[in-house]
């Protein structure tokens, strides 16, 4: 994760605006209310099946649906590994993200940001809906080696009213950005990128894709890296013009999980 210093642009206008897919926000009071219910949504799995499919080991990227028990980095409590030597093998490209989740968690502590581990916990509910949208949205199944120049980045406001983590967050915008866009940011993105690719294709798979989600709080803006495994497996049956933004929203706007 990382944060950025943003303003909010204004704090005039209706406390709160009707739920639309196509609505504009410019500050947090605008945000749609969250779905006011502590039941799960009735068209998500309750058996997380495509969600376990995607809860990756960040090295040898096996995942729950193979079985494997998955603990979290001790240090970050962010990335997450099946076993020690995993944690070990992963620790040159990890290193660096690891210290930046840690600083950010130090900052968001000190200015009593709950948001941030709300974030993250949003994106793992979330892991199978940005999967199989992110690899739609960067055209892999046409090149896969696009997930090197290009990620997803979702725009997203909070819901602090919320009752349940998977609607704690409300998506206005989905777009697939070049590295470049990221500025000085842009070298370490591409690095790890870089680094991740290299341990995908170590057990057998295509490559690995970043989905960026990008929260603007009323104290500022924080970012949450994705990282996502594919394979052959992910690609078939994928067409150029689904429509993965109109999916993408409704699924994370609604708290569907799968």
């Amino acid at each position: 994760m990382s944060r950025e210093r943003s303003e909010c642009p204004r704090h005039a206008g209706p406390a709160r605006l009707a739920s639309s897919e196509d609505i504009t926000i410019a500050c947090t009071c605008q945000t749609p209310t969250a779905p006011h219910t502590r039941r799960r949504h009735p068209e998500s799995d309750p058996a997380q099946s495509q969600r376990k499919d995607y809860a990756q080991c960040q090295y040898c990227w096996k995942s729950k649906a193979d079985g494997i028990t998955l603990k979290k980095c001790a240090a970050c409590q962010m990335e997450e590994y099946c076993s020690r030597e995993c944690q070990k093998n992963a620790w040159p490209s990890h290193k660096a993200r690891c210290k930046m989740n840690r600083s950010t968690q130090q900052i968001t502590q000190e200015m009593h940001m709950p948001d941030v581990k709300t974030l993250y916990s949003f994106a793992q509910k979330h892991r199978a809906n940005l999967a199989n949208c992110s690899i739609v949205a960067l055209d892999l199944f046409i090149d896969p080696t696009r997930c090197m120049r290009f990620v997803l980045l979702v725009e997203l406001y909070p819901r602090p009213e919320s009752r349940r983590i998977e609607t704690s967050f409300y998506v206005t915008e989905a777009k697939v950005v070049p590295l470049e866009e990221f500025g000085a940011q842009a070298d370490e993105l591409r690095k790890q990128l870089a680094l991740a690719n290299e341990e995908q294709k170590k057990s057998g798979a295509l490559g690995t894709l970043f989905v960026l989600l990008r929260a603007n709080l009323p104290t500022g803006q924080v970012t949450n890296v994705t990282g996502v495994g594919f394979g052959e497996h992910s690609l078939q049956g994928l067409r150029r013009g689904l429509p993965w933004k109109e999916k993408l929203k409704k699924m994370l706007n609604e708290g569907i999980t799968g």
